[in-house]
């Protein structure tokens, strides 16, 4: 699980220039959801508190932007919109 999640995230830093609201970079959000899932239930609205607490907190952050800087606004941004449009 744990290289998975690596694997992800190195992923998500390299499609960062692609922009946000491609289809394709919004298909990382229901992996980032889905782990989440798989160790708690976690419904959309707490998903996206947690997105904004990995924001507002760097503590929570550095795991994301040690693959570069702004990833993790970028996967919270990528986490909104796909709820907005897909529901995840």
């Amino acid at each position: 699980m744990k290289e998975s999640a690596e694997l992800l995230v190195q992923n998500l830093a390299r499609s960062m220039d692609k922009g946000i609201r491609t289809r394709k970079s919004r298909r990382s959000s229901p992996c980032i959801y889905g782990g989440i899932q798989f160790f708690y239930n976690c419904p959309l609205e707490m998903y996206q508190e947690l997105g904004k607490m990995y924001v507002d907190d760097p503590r929570f952050g550095v795991y994301y932007d040690r693959h570069g800087p702004g990833l993790t606004y970028s996967c919270v941004m990528r986490l909104h919109i796909s709820v907005i449009y897909e529901k995840v």
